[in-house]
């Protein structure tokens, strides 16, 4: 018989014969509108957007795939936005449970070792302010995302901003408080200067104030060390806003 071809030429032909086999991609207008407002409605779903707050765009023209087109660039910055927060949510809660089992450890065991829980706490307490306002930063994104300076990130059903306000405050009556060189109380950086108050009493203040919620990292940061320094206090906000 006749000599087998070329394993190149038999992929070459198989190649050739899927291409001819599909149908032609369609960059029609009517197509690519559809394409792109499937893609929309995936999206939507995604992001979790009302029915009423669903556009209809109407039939296909150029100007409604460009809007359509827009909204869908829009809705994937804000997903990313949202994952960017999850993400920062989480090292800050990792960091959180760290402090909150060291609490537990020192009331437990007492001074055994005060040179290594003071060292583990220096350690944990800079990298939870850390995260602190890398969450802040991200929320701020988030918003800039949504074109909204006032939404508010949920997270397990409540305002993760006023969560961070307060889930310091088990530290003002751990024993492992008398360790920290700061107020635990209204700062959620831990940062010494700061904090203090009237002790909680178990419900949210009707009106917190926007610096304690989510301050601004604008100047935290020393140019030269890189270390932290104090905030600047910012004006009164309504709860709305946190």
């Amino acid at each position: 018989g006749p000599p087998a071809a070329p394993a190149d030429s038999r992929r070459a032909s198989g190649l050739e014969r899927t291409l001819s086999e599909r149908a032609p991609a369609d960059f029609s207008l009517g197509a690519l509108y559809a394409k792109s407002l499937a893609r929309l409605a995936q999206l939507w779903d995604d992001c979790g957007v009302r029915e009423t707050e669903r556009r209809d765009y109407g039939p296909a023209s150029v100007e409604s795939l460009t809007l359509i087109n827009d909204e869908v660039q829009r809705l994937i910055n804000r997903r990313a936005a949202s994952f960017a927060v999850e993400e920062r949510i989480k090292v800050r809660e990792g960091f959180l449970y760290a402090l909150q089992d060291l609490s537990e450890r020192y009331a437990a065991e007492g001074e055994t070792d005060p040179e290594g829980i003071r060292k583990e706490l220096g350690h944990i307490v800079t990298s939870l302010r850390t995260a602190t306002i890398d969450v802040v930063d991200a929320v701020g994104q988030w918003r800039t995302a949504l074109a909204d300076p006032t939404a508010q990130y949920l997270w397990k059903g409540a305002s993760y901003l006023l969560k961070l306000q307060m889930d310091l405050h088990f530290l003002v009556a751990a024993p492992i408080s008398r360790l920290l060189d700061c107020a635990a109380l209204n700062n959620p950086l831990l940062y010494p200067g700061h904090g203090g108050g009237a002790a909680p009493t178990g419900a949210p203040p009707s009106e917190p104030e926007a610096a304690d919620v989510a301050p601004t990292t604008k100047g935290y940061r020393d140019r030269d060390e890189g270390s932290l320094v104090p905030p600047h206090r910012k004006g009164r906000a309504p709860y709305a806003a946190l």
